[in-house]
């Protein structure tokens, strides 16, 4: 697995997450292909850089590692926007938040969400859920 250069974007507004996450890829072989991202802005601006969306994204990563609760816009809205536009329609996306209300988990799953996991994450289980995926 190691050696890709397959991105991994991992979004949550909680810094200590953001680095304990990329500590926790890096162990296991995903230290290069990391992107913390802050926030759901942050996602549409890294992939539709030009703000057209109708554009292919300049960089698509392998998969999304996305938290739910985050200011400005919300992980089940960013989910739904990249379901609406073709070129990312397909792209894997995790929830990883720290909700476990019903109505989050429907609404993810709904919305075609790949997987979702509540926090705290065993390790190798989130590994292993995505790993088909790099």
């Amino acid at each position: 697995m190691s050696g890709t250069d397959k991105k991994i974007l991992i979004v949550d507004d909680d810094p200590d997450y953001l680095m304990a996450m990329t500590a926790l890829l890096t162990a296991k072989g995903f230290g290069n292909t990391i992107v913390p991202l802050n926030n759901g802005t942050e996602v549409l601006e890294y992939l539709f850089p030009d703000k057209e969306e109708n554009e292919i994204p300049v960089i698509l990563p392998a998969l999304v590692l996305l938290d739910i609760k985050m200011p400005k816009i919300d992980g089940l809205q960013v989910l739904a926007i990249l379901r609406d536009i073709e070129k990312t329609r397909n792209l894997p996306v995790f929830i990883v938040t720290s909700s476990e209300l019903d109505t989050d988990l429907k609404t993810a799953m709904k919305l075609g969400a790949n997987g979702y996991l509540t926090k705290p994450v065993d390790p190798d289980s989130l590994v292993k859920l995505f790993s088909g995926y790099l």
